[in-house]
């Protein structure tokens, strides 16, 4: 997995909670979005922005296409929403490779 991207219904108590609780670190707010991570790498694993309560999405990455591609197949055989494989630059993005994104079934009350 790549990363998450989650909509909870108060932004803060969900921080709190992935900071405190997890031990997530805030890496940046953009935009009315917060992201977390593990301090490990420069990247983010979690972004949370209030909204409509949920999982907005979560992204896949692997180092080989093939396997994104099979990845991706499957999910949009089972139905799931994907938004297209990508390969990332490595000069723009550090974590590179090849990514999808995948979206849960939007009518799902996630409470």
């Amino acid at each position: 997995m790549e990363h998450a991207s989650i909509q909870p219904e108060n932004i803060e108590e969900a921080i709190d909670f992935y900071t405190d609780g997890l031990g997530l670190v805030e890496i940046a707010r953009e935009d009315g979005t917060v992201y977390l991570g593990t301090s490990l790498t420069e990247n983010f694993e979690l972004a949370v922005t209030e909204g409509r309560v949920g999982i907005e999405h979560v992204a896949v990455r692997a180092d080989n296409d093939a396997v994104v591609d099979d990845y991706e197949n499957e999910f949009e055989g089972a139905d799931v929403e994907t938004s297209g494989s990508t390969t990332m630059n490595p000069a723009s993005w550090p974590a590179s490779g090849s990514k999808f994104r995948l979206a849960p079934p939007r009518d799902r009350d996630y409470r």
